[in-house]
């Protein structure tokens, strides 16, 4: 029986690598800085940022969007009572059908089934690294490769894959056998999402894919390629061009351990309570992404609104912290909407209440 089917769709021209470029969070900031409170100048400013190209009567609705955009993510802001900041983003000038349409599509319930493996597996195993202890804060940022952007195919399904697989090769081929942390993050070792959206025949590639079903079809072709071989196209192709010569890595089995919105027990997976015993150093897991998200760009994403019980949108979990100032606990999550998204293409996340079903089919290679 297929798993249930995630998707996650970013059908925008590729965003500028202008990210840094500082855009105003605030009323205060968008009339005192560059901006002047030029509204169209903003607008102007957004466009060529992005990289978007629209008719004339494209521009006046994206324009008459954004304006209103903008202004909700200015009060937003401006209120203070909220645990995440907002700004502008590749979507902001999007109406909220649009995000949908572009984002991820329908989303799917949660499956309650009990913990399991791959058939065939051993019991997973973990590795000390004393040299990261750290209660309160475990960031495996430093140890992955580059963000990457799924662009315009639905492959969330195969970016949260890969994500575990990279996490798998790192942790237990480039860490010495002692724990010692020997080899940084390399992008030469990226793996291959296009291998995955063109030879799991049971997945719906650029439509979607499932949660245990990637992970099983890369243990099924075990030996994974990396992305110099099989750069990705974000593309359906008809061919499965998969060559064990070309491997990079291999995964020869998974693990889903810890039933759905236990969170205490993806901890334990992914340093423990002192950011030194792993199983693993990312976690792919599966939320719900809502209008309130394409937003985000800076703190701990926390929206009443979330559900905790569907899903529609494939990331990894890279690691835990709690603030300093406000002791809320949070994740630390890996996007696949390009490094222009959020911090870096990365986000944190409300630890501890299952928010946007984060503790749902959580899923690791060994």
């Amino acid at each position: 029986m297929k798993s249930a089917i995630l998707f996650g769709t970013i059908a925008l021209a590729s965003a500028a690598p202008s990210h840094k470029q500082l855009f105003p969070r605030t009323w205060k900031q968008f009339m005192e800085g560059a901006d002047k409170g030029n509204m169209d100048g903003l607008f102007d400013r957004y466009v060529d940022t992005f990289q978007k190209t629209y008719t004339r009567k494209e521009r006046v609705e994206h324009l008459h969007v954004f304006k209103e955009r903008i202004q909700s993510i200015f009060h937003f802001n401006e209120e203070k009572t909220h645990s995440y900041v907002k700004g502008v983003t590749a979507y902001t000038d999007l109406t909220e059908e649009q995000r949908f349409g572009m984002g991820v599509m329908p989303s799917a319930p949660v499956t309650k089934s009990s913990p399991k493996k791959s058939p065939g597996a051993a019991d997973y195993k973990t590795k000390t690294i004393a040299s990261f202890s750290n209660d309160d804060v475990c960031d495996m940022r430093p140890y992955t490769t580059s963000i990457k952007d799924q662009g315009s195919c639905g492959s969330c399904w195969a970016f949260g894959t890969m994500a575990a697989g990279e996490a798998s090769h790192w942790l237990w081929s480039m860490t010495s056998a002692d724990g010692n942390v020997t080899t940084p993050a390399n992008d030469a070792w990226q793996l291959a999402e296009q291998v995955l959206v063109e030879c799991c025949s049971s997945e719906g590639g650029c439509g979607g894919g499932g949660t245990s079903g990637p992970m099983q079809c890369a243990v099924d072709i075990s030996a994974l390629p990396s992305t110099v071989s099989h750069p990705y196209t974000a593309k359906d192709n008809s061919k499965c061009n998969e060559d064990p010569s070309q491997a990079s890595s291999s995964v020869t089995s998974w693990y889903m351990p810890c039933d759905d919105g236990d969170e205490a027990c993806l901890k334990t997976l992914i340093g423990g309570s002192s950011c030194t015993q792993f199983a693993t150093t990312a976690l792919k897991t599966s939320i719900e992404v809502i209008d309130s998200f394409y937003d985000y760009v800076d703190g701990v994403y926390s929206d009443p609104a979330c559900p905790s019980d569907k899903h529609n949108h494939a990331v990894a979990i890279v690691g835990w912290g709690t603030d300093e100032e406000t002791s809320e606990d949070y994740w630390i999550l890996r996007n696949s909407w390009g490094d222009d998204w959020g911090m870096d293409g990365y986000f944190y996340m409300q630890r501890g209440t299952n928010m946007c079903c984060v503790g749902c089919a959580n899923l690791f290679f060994q």
